[in-house]
């Protein structure tokens, strides 16, 4: 009989978190339906509830009036604030690796095709610095027609560090925490199917 080997924990970790991320970057919660020119726009984001800091805002767009998706189209976000939104207000608080994105410019935003699962989407990660009111534009281009669709976001204010970035912290302990269960089980005694031997 063939002897199954153990699931190794870590493996399982980050596979949980790999699905997460997949998961993440398909769609999110409806921030705006309506019409931009010969086009309509609908804007997902995640979290659904947005907050100062890192937002994954994707646009789905269709042709009018018959609804198909247009899959070729040149796809820009604008953020602004509103009503003195950042002034006197601390950037929120983004890991090291994205400190690049602190000053990048709001006003212009390129959405690119999604890599996710859901590819009709065009997504982009952007990093709002503060809370407040923000206007969303979203512009969209083909074919030498072009679109334009407003809102407003209420943007709330930035989570702890750790509430948005837990699993960051927890991967190396939960690694570490893995590896030490993988070796208990490799070093336990195995008794051989249909006897009492003890196989070491």
């Amino acid at each position: 009989m063939l002897a199954v080997k153990p699931i190794r924990p870590a493996l399982v970790i980050m596979l949980l978190c790999a699905s997460s991320a997949l998961a993440r970057a398909d769609g999110g919660s409806v921030q705006l339906q309506s019409a931009a020119g010969p086009f309509q726009v609908t804007v997902f984001s995640e979290p659904g509830v947005i907050r100062a800091g890192l937002v994954d805002l994707s646009v789905l767009v269709q042709a009018s009036p018959h609804g198909e998706p247009v899959l070729d189209a040149d796809v820009a976000l604008g953020l602004s604030p509103l009503d003195n939104t950042r002034a006197g207000q601390q950037p929120a608080w983004a890991p090291p690796a994205c400190i690049n994105d602190v000053d990048r410019e709001l006003t212009r935003i390129r959405a690119n095709p999604s890599q996710g699962p859901n590819r009709l989407l065009y997504s982009s990660l952007v990093r709002i610095p503060a809370q407040g009111r923000w206007q969303l534009s979203i512009w969209v281009h083909t074919n030498s027609i072009t679109g334009m669709a407003r809102t407003v976001l209420d943007v709330e204010p930035p989570a702890a560090p750790w509430v948005n970035y837990w699993h960051l912290f927890a991967f190396p302990p939960a690694v570490v925490i893995g590896f030490w269960l993988r070796e208990r089980i490799l070093q336990r005694p195995r008794r051989k199917f249909g006897s009492n031997e003890i196989v070491p």
